[in-house]
């Protein structure tokens, strides 16, 4: 069996790179691309040449490029590590295959790979990032696949099925973003990936904290209530939104949902209150 090539600086193996790349060159891509930008920028330190590379492996420096994605598109920036802690152990197969709950096992591991990961990258950014696809295990490789998409992208929303719906949906704005994070856990060697991709805009989720925003969404719902007369016979009891203050729960549910994306009947959740 042919033997792997290394890279004569760094010692990694150079498993993507073609023929001639193996046979031109003793550094692989990577140590490569560090030495042209230190040969342009021969005052940047370490720590600034990563930022000029589309790899990174501190997460730190991961954040502070994604931090730029308020104002400057971003494509495909990835970020790799290997890790072996407490939180994420090395497996053997053994392990995984012991463990007598596998999908909790693996939902476990998930919410541990979104907490340390996912939550900074939504706090740097602003975005929020639900999961879109997961996948799990693998007979030969144990892995755990999440892939996550930016909550206002308008290629990934539902159709509302009604216009009632739409108007609470609408409080949180689309945009033709184009996201997609990806994230990739291997357990049998502890390695990490995740590539991001998305396109700037404004983060226009509604602050439902706002007194202001308040009123409007209990005008609203008072105008609707009012317009059933089976609901509430006697009109005098809600000519004045304020009055509506005993429906705060409800309220809140509803704005809740709506910051979430999630499209919801107020007939159903309101007159039925």
């Amino acid at each position: 069996m042919e033997s792997v090539k290394k890279c004569s600086r760094c010692r990694g193996k150079r498993l993507d790179e073609t023929e001639f790349e193996l046979f031109k060159y003793s550094t692989c891509s990577k140590c490569r691309n560090k030495r042209k930008i230190v040969k342009q920028f021969p005052a940047l330190d370490q720590q600034s040449v990563e930022f000029h590379t589309n790899t990174f492996h501190k997460f730190n420096n991961y954040l502070e490029i994604l931090k730029t994605n308020k104002n400057t598109d971003l494509s495909n920036v990835k970020f790799m590590e290997s890790v072996n802690d407490d939180e994420f152990p090395i497996y053997t197969i053994m392990d995984i295959n012991q463990q007598t709950n596998p999908n909790e096992f693996y939902s476990d591991i998930s919410k541990k790979l979104i907490k340390r990961y996912i939550d900074p990258i939504s706090l740097v950014t602003g975005y929020k990032f639900p999961i879109r696809d997961y996948h799990k295990g693998g007979i030969k490789t144990k892995k755990v696949s999440l892939m996550f998409i930016c909550c206002q992208d308008k290629t990934k929303q539902r159709k509302s099925r009604s216009k009632q719906h739409k108007r609470v949906s609408n409080k949180l704005k689309i945009y033709n973003c184009f996201s997609k994070v990806n994230l990739n856990y291997d357990l049998l060697i502890g390695g990490i990936t995740i590539t991001y991709t998305h396109k700037c805009h404004a983060n226009n989720t509604v602050d439902y904290d706002d007194h202001s925003d308040h009123s409007n969404l209990r005008s609203e719902l008072h105008t609707q209530i009012r317009s059933d007369p089976a609901t509430h016979p006697n009109d005098d009891d809600l000519k004045d939104p304020r009055e509506l203050d005993h429906f705060n729960d409800s309220i809140q549910s509803i704005a809740a949902a709506a910051v979430e994306n999630k499209f919801i009947n107020i007939d159903d959740r309101l007159i039925n209150h």
